[in-house]
């Protein structure tokens, strides 16, 4: 349905900005935010590899977590 406008704007207020990714503890939750931008970018361009290091500190990923989501990505269909 089309629903009230208003409301729905007083809604997204009272929830506020989406947490930054460093603010991130939900493990499962930060696997997935970095599998996500893993696919949105080309990991072999020095500019996306930069952006994927930065992200995977901020979201307190071990070297072997990314490693693994890398893994987990290639063998995706």
């Amino acid at each position: 349905g089309s629903g009230d406008p208003a409301a729905a704007a007083r809604a997204r207020e009272a929830r506020g900005p989406p947490p930054a990714p460093a603010e991130t503890t939900d493990r499962r939750l930060a696997g997935l935010v970095y599998a996500a931008s893993l696919r949105a970018v080309d990991p072999a361009r020095p500019a996306a590899r930069a952006y994927l290091d930065r992200l995977a500190r901020n979201l307190h990923l071990s070297p072997e977590e990314t490693a693994a989501i890398r893994r987990r990505l290639s063998q995706a269909p």
